[in-house]
Parts: C-alpha cells; sequence; structure tokens
C-alpha cells in the first residue's frame, strides 16, 4: 500500500508534460466556464486559473487561504510564462526553443520530440487517431547515478480524453543511441484512474485505482 501511496503522491506532483505544457486539457466546453479551481488531495494547496474564452490567463496559488503565487498565461499558446526572454516562438505559436531545449513539431501541429541543447537530453512523442499522445520515451543523463536513464510511457483514454491508463517503464540505458521504441512494456508499472465528470465532460473528481480496485482521490476541481 505504501508503493500506490508514493505513486499517488508522485503523480499529483509531476507536470503534465506530456499536454505540451497545457494546463488544462482540451475541451472546446471550458468557454462556458470563467475560472477553475484544482484542489489538492493530498497537501493543503489549490490551484486556480482565470478564464477568457475558454483559455487560462492567469495562474494563482493558495496554501490553505493564503496567495502565494501569482502567474500570468499567455492565453494564445496556454503556457506558464517563464524565461520568454529566452523563448523562440514559431509563427503558429508553437514554443520552437528555450534555454535549455529544442522543440519539433508534425504537420499536424503536433509536438514530437524535444532535444536537450547542450545536455543528454530527448524525449518522443506518438499520437492515435484523436490526436492525443498514445506514448512518450525520454533519455537523459543521471548525474547523481552516473548513467543515462531511460523512460517509457503508453497512456490510454476514455470518452472524454482523459488518462485512464499509464503503463510506465524505466531502463539503465548503456549508451544514448539505443532505440527506446525498440524495448516493450513487458514489466511495466501500469497506473489506472478514473474520473467523476460534470455534463460537459470536464471532470470535477480524479481518482488513483490501486490493484484492488480501490479509489484514492487525488484531485477535485470547481468549475464556475
Amino acid at each position: 500500500m505504501k508503493y500506490y501511496s508514493l505513486i499517488c503522491f508522485l503523480f499529483i506532483l509531476i507536470p503534465q508534460s506530456f499536454y505540451s505544457q497545457k494546463v488544462l486539457e482540451e475541451n472546446p466546453n471550458w468557454i462556458k466556464y470563467s475560472k477553475v479551481a484544482i484542489i489538492n488531495s493530498h497537501s493543503n494547496q489549490t490551484t486556480v486559473y482565470h478564464l477568457k474564452n475558454g483559455k487560462p490567463f492567469l495562474e494563482e496559488i493558495f496554501e490553505d487561504d493564503s496567495l502565494i503565487s501569482t502567474t500570468k498565461i499567455d492565453s494564445s499558446i496556454e503556457i506558464l510564462e517563464k524565461d520568454t526572454i529566452n523563448n523562440t516562438y514559431s509563427s503558429t505559436g508553437n514554443l520552437m526553443r528555450d534555454s535549455e531545449i529544442n522543440y519539433f513539431y508534425n504537420d499536424k501541429n503536433q509536438l514530437t520530440s524535444e532535444h536537450g541543447i547542450l545536455s543528454v537530453y530527448s524525449k518522443t512523442y506518438q499520437y492515435n487517431k484523436e490526436g492525443l499522445i498514445s506514448k512518450q520515451y525520454e533519455r537523459q543523463f543521471n548525474g547523481s547515478l552516473g548513467y543515462i536513464t531511460g523512460s517509457m510511457n503508453s497512456f490510454s483514454y476514455d470518452k472524454c480524453k482523459n488518462i485512464i491508463e499509464n503503463k510506465t517503464k524505466s531502463i539503465r540505458l548503456k549508451d544514448e543511441n539505443i532505440i527506446l521504441q525498440d524495448y516493450d512494456f513487458k514489466d511495466a508499472v501500469v497506473l489506472n484512474y478514473q474520473y467523476v465528470y460534470n455534463r460537459d465532460c470536464l471532470w470535477i473528481k480524479k481518482y488513483f485505482i490501486d490493484k484492488e480496485g480501490r479509489k484514492t482521490l487525488l484531485n477535485s476541481r470547481l468549475i464556475e
């Protein structure tokens, strides 16, 4: 049980990088709302996004009832405005380069890969027919361990296009030229999720489901 509690805790904290840094999932019904508050069930922190035309433009982070952080969001590309002086964007608003990483896209405007400028780091993405990320492969040099690690993730979605299953696997790589896509997901850790939705297919509760089928509430959302 401790193992799965740790997994829950980690997946609350890890940002959803497979959404290309977007802070909310794609759903045309966001345009009906002006604010969403995400309540973390394992801490006293709440994140509030203020929306305009269905896009977030301001992020506020609260601990208990105290505001501790306010960040503007560029709603045209829906990413947090950080280190923008070092960032380069395409004419379509795609982030092409920041101080550490180059980003690459396909003809459908989907992020296909990221590559470190000065470090051993890369991440590649594969998409399903609905345009959602189905697989993600990452490699990076782990300085504390002294070798290159690879990670693989496979995602399955429900009808509202939220992740209900994540197969994840880590591999120690002998060198940076090994192709992660040649590995399968045998012996991968399987993480399962379940959601409660409002009438607009926007989740208001997100649960982690353990091997025994027990549910642990991860986050709640108040959507106004």
